[in-house]
């Protein structure tokens, strides 16, 4: 029974691998929209701030719109990363659980087992940073971060033609409360996404710690 057990366990790990990367495709497709409708109002915007209520005209959107839509696109992506974050670590301490299974029948650590069946780094301990993710995970934070930089890049770079082509005015109260709005929720959502991957990577030392002694 203990037996029939632990190999339960040992499944359990490949089908909740399975199942998370499904959740996460069905939740970069929804990125996928979010990213269109970014690129769309980006190309179709135009060097101007206006009122909340006339940031579409004939077809134009204003800086405003770019300004919303930008937002809107970073704490998408912080929370993809989050839950990249969370799936990869999560599966990382499940790891732990199936090498102990693996090395209790083979009688010593898995990866120095002859003739060779696991890799020698084939194992739960001694990662850091994103190598803590396991897999694609850790690939697809790497890309997320990257698609970070172009969005806000390409937010930024719209505001120096805007400051470049028009240098001596200014924008209004409304359209300076949006910048601060923007960049604090940006900031927030970046730090927040740390935060928590800051208390992941905590909790993955705490079961290393625990599966070393």
């Amino acid at each position: 029974m203990l037996q029939e057990m632990e190999l339960q366990l040992h499944g359990q790990f490949s089908a909740g691998f399975d199942n998370g990367l499904t959740a996460t495709i069905t939740l970069f497709a929804t990125l996928l929209a979010v990213l269109y409708g970014y690129g769309y109002i980006f190309l179709h915007s135009v060097l101007d701030f206006r009122c909340i209520g006339a940031m579409v005209e004939n077809g134009k959107y204003s800086l405003d719109a770019l300004l919303f839509v930008t937002l809107a696109a970073l704490i998408v992506l912080c929370i993809m990363k989050y839950v990249c974050a969370y799936q990869g670590i999560g599966l990382r301490m499940q790891q732990f659980i199936v090498y102990a299974i693996r090395k209790k029948n083979c009688n010593c650590r898995p990866e120095d087992d002859r003739p060779r069946v696991f890799p020698e780094n084939y194992h739960p301990f001694d990662k850091e940073g994103n190598k803590i993710v396991v897999g694609i995970y850790g690939d697809f934070i790497k890309i997320l971060s990257f698609i970070q930089v172009i969005v806000f890049g390409g937010f930024v770079w719209k505001l120096f033609v805007y400051a470049y082509q028009d240098p001596c005015g200014c924008i209004s109260n409304e359209a300076a409360v949006e910048l601060f709005v923007f960049l604090a929720l940006s900031a927030y959502s970046e730090w927040r996404y740390r935060e928590e991957f800051r208390k992941l990577k905590s909790k993955y030392h705490k079961r290393e710690e625990q599966y070393l002694h």
